[in-house]
């Protein structure tokens, strides 16, 4: 740098003596010049000393680390961290990441990446296998899954859902063969009654895979004939573990049904007024009306609607029977599209819902 200066002070001077060039002049171009020098010298000290500094570890960019505070921005400029930095923006205490990490499965990060690693490796052994090795696994599992208790399905279902809504997803798939060997048979854990909106796919929010869900889907997840027969179905021959009735918010049927009036419903198509009037009858629209808050009282509606639902699903005899035999778990819920959580409950022994 001193050397810079120096040859550039001389080309001062000489520039002073030859040119006929004003002082200011000269003057200007020398500063600029050596303005350029010195961050030519900058640049070039700050690559170097990027180049000798040692390499920084993954696990200097764990937030589950108590020793280290880590910035959001930080974890913004590592890809390999796009994880945690998902995390790190939903949570702000340790407590809160502690309890989350229960949610989505109990393990720790690096038991997520031993539990992907493992996965990867099962699926290359599967393509590997032949057709009838698969078959013997899928009759392996399915026999696996119908010994499952009902309360193991549930928190499958709630991790699922913590997975999900915490950026964690596993997306479970099936390679080639492995959905071929789905054709023997069928064995859902569980049978799901939810709306037919497009925004609510339920094996995406549960973070399940083929074979795993049984569902049933119309507007306003309406119990009626043809979804009553299926849930029975489920049931009978499936034998699921599960029957769960999932409402959701922002469902435009329990909000025709709740703000249209008996005029304005007689204006629609034959069928879309059968399932308007049959979810109108299912809401306490006194009572709703009460509640002043717009958000508040869409809740409010899901859920009485899929109340209902339950009560007249625990009514049926196959049902109640399997309950009573503690095979069969009844439960409702709700999933909030904004946040992608889902709100599980149960009917109590008084008639009133109770949250699991």
């Amino acid at each position: 740098f001193f050397f810079e200066v120096f040859g550039l002070t001389n080309c001062f001077f000489e520039a002073m003596t030859t040119t006929r060039l004003q002082f200011t002049d000269v003057l200007l171009l020398g500063c600029t010049a050596m303005s350029m020098a010195a961050l030519g010298v900058l640049a070039g000290v700050t690559i170097a000393s990027r180049a000798a500094r040692p390499a920084q570890s993954d696990t200097e960019f764990d937030i589950t680390s108590p020793k280290r505070q880590v910035s959001g921005k930080k974890l913004a400029g590592d890809a390999k961290n796009a994880a945690r930095m998902t995390m790190y923006n939903m949570v702000n205490s340790p407590e809160m990441f502690d309890e989350l990490k229960k949610i989505a499965k109990g393990s720790s990060m690096e038991e997520m990446a031993r539990m992907s690693h493992a996965k990867s490796e099962d699926s290359e052994l599967s393509q590997k296998q032949s057709m009838d090795e698969i078959m013997v696994r899928s009759q392996e599992y399915q026999r696996k899954r119908k010994e499952r208790k009902p309360h193991d399905v549930l928190l499958d279902l709630q991790r699922g859902n913590g997975r999900f809504w915490m950026g964690f997803a596993q997306r479970p798939e099936l390679n080639a063969m492995e959905r071929r060997a789905l054709i023997i048979a069928q064995a859902p854990s569980v049978a799901i009654l939810g709306c037919s909106d497009s925004r609510v796919p339920v094996e995406i929010i549960f973070d399940q895979g083929l074979g795993d869900i049984f569902t049933v889907r119309n507007a306003g997840n309406m119990l009626e004939k043809a979804t009553h027969g299926s849930i029975e179905y489920a049931i009978q021959h499936l034998e699921v573990k599960v029957v769960m009735v999932l409402g959701h918010e922002g469902c435009g049927a329990v909000k025709g049904a709740l703000t249209m009036s008996h005029e304005a419903i007689a204006k629609e198509p034959s069928q879309l007024q059968f399932v308007l009037k049959s979810i109108k009858a299912n809401l306490p629209e006194a009572e709703l009306q009460k509640v002043t808050d717009a958000r508040a009282r869409d809740r409010e509606a899901v859920v009485a609607n899929t109340t209902v639902q339950m009560k007249q699903l625990l009514e049926n005899p196959i049902v109640k029977c399997r309950v009573e035999q503690g095979t069969l778990l009844v439960c409702g819920a709700f999933y909030e599209i904004t946040s992608g959580i889902v709100d599980f409950f149960s009917m109590g022994r008084n008639g009133m819902i109770e949250g699991i």
